[in-house]
C-alpha cells in the first residue's frame, strides 16, 4: 500500500466522514479505520507520518492503541481527539503525543493542528 500522510482512527462514522473530507480537500493523503485493531493494521501497513486517534473508540481505547503503536514505531506523530477527558493530558505526555484536539472542534483550527503535526512528524 502507498504511504499516506495520515491514518485516522475514529469510531463515529459521521465524524470520520467529515474529517476525511477535510483531509482530502486539504490535499492530505489519508486512510481511515473505525476500530483500534483496524487502525493498528493500517499504521503498520501504511507507515504514516501522523496517526489521528479518537481517545474513546467504543469499547476500545485510543490511548491503548497509541501504546501499541509506540511499541514498534517511535517516529509516527500522534494526535489525540477527545470529548473531554482530563486523563488524556498525562497519557499524552507519556506517549510523546504531538497534540490533543477537543470535540467539538472548529474545522479550520483542526486542519491547522493536522498541518502543524505533519510538519513536526
Amino acid at each position: 500500500m502507498e504511504r499516506v500522510d495520515v491514518v485516522l482512527v475514529e469510531d463515529d462514522s459521521g465524524v470520520r466522514w467529515i474529517v476525511g473530507q477535510l483531509l482530502a480537500y486539504s490535499g492530505i493523503k489519508y486512510v481511515s479505520a473505525s476500530s483500534a485493531q483496524e487502525g493498528l493494521a493500517l499504521v503498520k501497513r501504511c507507515n504514516p507520518k501522523l496517526a489521528v486517534l479518537d481517545v474513546r473508540l467504543g469499547n476500545e481505547s485510543g490511548i491503548d492503541l497509541a501504546r501499541q503503536i509506540r511499541q514498534f514505531d517511535q517516529e509516527v506523530g500522534l494526535l489525540f481527539v477527545t470529548g473531554s477527558d482530563s486523563l488524556v493530558v498525562q497519557e499524552a505526555e507519556d506517549l510523546d503525543v504531538i497534540g490533543i484536539c477537543e470535540k467539538p472542534f472548529d474545522l479550520s483550527v483542526f486542519i491547522n493542528q493536522i498541518n502543524t503535526a505533519l510538519k513536526l512528524a
